[in-house]
C-alpha cells in the first residue's frame, strides 16, 4: 500500500510540473509583471520612496514614461507610470515599500510625435524607506 501511495505521489507530482511547464511557455515564460504604480502616495501612507527623472536640458510638457527589463532583456512599459514633465524639466513618483529596491527601470522621454528623445541608463528603484533617486535623460537635439 505504501508503494502505492508513493507511485501516486510521484506521478501527480510529475504531472504538475509537466503540466506547469507546458503553461509558462504558452505565457512567454515571462516573470511576473511589477504592481501598478501611482503618482502619489496614499495619504495615510507616510513610507515608501520617489525617484525623479531630471531632463537636461530641463523640457517642460515632454511625455514620459517607465519601462522594466525581463529575463531576457526585453524591456516592457510600466503601466501607470506615465506622465509629463513639470515646468522644471522633471517628473516625480511615488515607491511602495513593497518595490523598494526592484528593477532594472529605465526613464523614456517621448515627443508629440511619438519619438524617443532619451532614455536614461537601467536603474533599480530605491533601497530604503524616505529616499529620493534622481535620474537624469540627456535629451537629443
Amino acid at each position: 500500500m505504501r508503494k502505492k501511495s508513493l507511485i501516486i505521489g510521484l506521478v501527480f507530482c510529475l504531472a504538475s510540473a509537466l503540466l506547469g511547464g507546458s503553461i509558462l511557455s504558452a505565457a512567454g515564460d515571462l516573470p511576473p509583471r511589477p504592481p501598478v504604480p501611482t503618482a502619489e502616495p496614499p495619504v495615510q501612507v507616510v513610507t515608501g520612496a520617489f525617484i525623479r527623472l531630471e531632463t537636461t536640458p530641463a523640457a517642460a510638457g515632454l511625455s514620459t514614461g517607465l519601462q522594466w527589463r525581463d529575463l531576457f532583456g526585453r524591456w516592457h512599459d510600466v503601466d501607470g507610470w506615465r506622465g509629463e514633465t513639470e515646468p522644471d524639466g522633471s517628473k516625480l513618483w511615488w515607491v511602495a515599500p513593497r518595490d523598494l529596491g526592484s528593477g532594472p527601470f529605465r526613464w523614456l522621454v517621448i515627443d508629440a510625435k511619438g519619438k524617443t528623445l532619451g532614455s536614461s541608463a537601467p536603474f533599480d528603484l530605491p533601497a530604503r524607506t524616505g529616499e529620493t533617486l534622481p535620474v537624469v535623460v540627456k535629451l537629443n537635439s
